[in-house]
């Protein structure tokens, strides 16, 4: 009797990572970032009136705050925004999905990956689960599944349409093959069609994916040349495919403002020498690989991480880095790297090219692509840690019996410090790292305009005729027009009216009739006689405000 597919191992990673992700979502990290505002409010207008902030109809490319964003994310947040309400929690919930469904799409591409080297189904579907618990648990797809950056949604697509790729080039017979049994050819050409959708909506979602898969799907083609070479059909169509749904986002890039980003943002466009160039890439390189990065927590900004822990645990960094090392030994030998080693290579490289090129590094959020490639080499830096080292005990004369024990001692040892590491994170993150991230995540915005809309459209008395908001913190006006649910038709029409952003706020400026003040503390107006003070998590203040005087003469 065949015995039952452990479904629990699939099931488990999900549950996990549904957990992680979604608890709390709204609450941590508190506040909301410029970008989040924008994409919530971009998408909200663009699904009510199709039109953006600025009056685009239907963009390709957001101006935003003038660093035109991918559209897909915003298009798809809008749909959540304008069915849940404009809401934090709302604008996360689509990225906070799409961390789910890459983690089933990351434990199908695992499963295809080692189909040929597994030894029984119970292992194929062990190494899938450990695959997708190695993911949840990285700090580095923790930290943006959970807040609104378009990078974890990429990542999301990029997944289901490497996954369906693999799957295609392992068909042991070809997918043109007239004998083809009709159900197989119809999950051929569904698995095709959804691969094509998903890598084109990657590269919609997010401008790095607009490198990473191009070179991806060269190198995979690269890897698996005899299937393709088998099924070029297929291989053909589906990039003709591909092709065709890029026109829009070519034509942005080329004619349109998509290119600005690219010109914003990386270090090819600054005009300077070759030779300066290339040592700005090794040193970029550099960065990318060093421990402080990885392990210790810099980032150029606490919206990347938390600041102390960096995008791996040390267990996987541990592991990535006995791959790296049995790669270099295989090829001092003379062995053959297997496809996995070659993939998980290439991956890690078309990952990071779009940080390397770019400024401020370390960027975790523009290296997020490469965390497979990572991974990849650390689940082969573990199967050979956990299997060849007992091995090598036992051909030392050990007890031939004690090879299970071995294993089993290594990988339950390995898998405990990882959950204690694991668990260590997670508390500072819910602790420390909410109460710092006050400034990054733009913290109290919401609950000022929440306590100013009444003063403004006269729910409360005495009805305010002006207000003054401190723009400190940066972008104010983005805040205003998510929190009011306004029309960007009204918005470009002058429905801000009463409102004056201003960089610095006076003593004085309480002495203005009918008109409410909304200040920081390093505005330095009188704390005492304020109507109401927004606190940060870190217990300071962020908003003061000043309620309107509406005095007789």
């Amino acid at each position: 009797m065949p015995r039952k597919k452990p479904w629990w191992l699939f099931l488990l990673p999900l549950i996990t990572a549904s957990i992680l992700i979604f608890w709390r979502l709204g609450d941590v990290p508190h506040g909301m970032t410029w970008d989040e505002a924008a994409i919530g409010y971009n998408g909200y207008a663009v699904v009510t009136t199709r039109r953006d902030e600025w009056l685009q109809r239907l963009p390709i490319s957001f101006k935003s705050f003038g660093d035109y964003k991918s559209p897909l994310a915003i298009y798809i947040n809008g749909l959540f925004t304008f069915t849940l309400g404009m809401e934090l929690w709302v604008v996360r919930a689509p990225f906070a999905l799409s961390g789910v469904l890459a983690v089933a799409a990351w434990m199908w591409l695992v499963r295809q990956l080692w189909l040929k080297e597994a030894k029984d189904t119970r292992y194929l579907e062990g190494i899938s689960c450990l695959a997708g618990l190695a993911l949840v648990t990285t700090p580095w797809f923790l930290h943006f599944a959970r807040t609104g950056f378009e990078s974890g949604m990429a990542l999301m697509f990029l997944l289901v349409g490497v996954a369906g790729m693999v799957w295609l080039t392992r068909q042991k017979v070809s997918l043109d093959n007239v004998h083809l049994s009709r159900s197989h050819s119809a999950t051929a050409v569904l698995i095709l069609g959804n691969s094509v959708i998903a890598l084109a909506a990657s590269m919609y979602t997010y401008h790095s994916a607009k490198f990473v898969v191009p070179v991806l799907i060269v190198s995979l083609i690269m890897i698996e040349i005899k299937s393709v070479r088998r099924n070029w059909r297929w291989w053909l169509t589906g990039g003709f495919l591909l092709a065709l749904l890029l026109l829009p986002l070519g034509n942005d890039l080329v004619s349109g403002p998509g290119g600005t980003r690219f010109q914003q943002a990386t270090i090819l466009t600054k005009g300077q020498d070759p030779a300066t160039i290339i040592n700005i890439l090794i040193f970029n390189v550099g960065s990318h690989f060093s421990p402080s990065f990885l392990v210790m927590g810099e980032t150029v900004t606490l919206r990347h991480g938390d600041g102390k822990w960096g995008v791996l645990l040390p267990t996987i960094f541990l592991l990535f880095s006995v791959g790296v090392l049995t790669v270099l030994r295989a090829l001092v030998i003379g062995r053959k790297v297997d496809k996995i080693w070659l993939l998980g290579w290439l991956w890690l490289g078309a990952g990071l090219l779009p940080a390397v090129i770019g400024i401020d590094v370390p960027h975790s959020n523009r290296a997020l692509l490469a965390l497979p490639g990572f991974l990849l080499i650390a689940l082969k830096g573990g199967e050979w840690l956990v299997f060849s080292v007992p091995r090598w005990l036992v051909a030392k004369k050990l007890v031939a019996a004690a090879e299970s024990l071995l294993i089993r001692s290594i990988l339950g040892t390995v898998l405990l410090v990882h959950s204690l590491l694991f668990v260590s994170y997670l508390h500072n993150y819910y602790t420390a790292f909410e109460q710092a991230a006050t400034e990054e995540y733009a913290e109290g915005y919401l609950e000022a305009f929440a306590y100013v809309i009444p003063y403004e459209t006269g729910e409360s008395k005495p009805e305010a005729e002006k207000i003054l908001f401190t723009s400190r913190y940066g972008q104010p006006y983005i805040y205003a027009v998510f929190a009011r649910r306004t029309n960007p038709i009204w918005y470009q029409g002058g429905s801000l009216i009463k409102y004056e952003f201003v960089d610095q706020l006076k003593a004085s400026d309480l002495l203005r009739q009918n008109t409410m003040v909304v200040a920081a503390p390093e505005d330095g107006l009188p704390i005492e006689q304020a109507d109401a003070i927004i606190y940060g998590r870190n217990g300071r203040p962020r908003f003061i405000l000043f309620a309107p005087k509406n005095e007789s003469k």
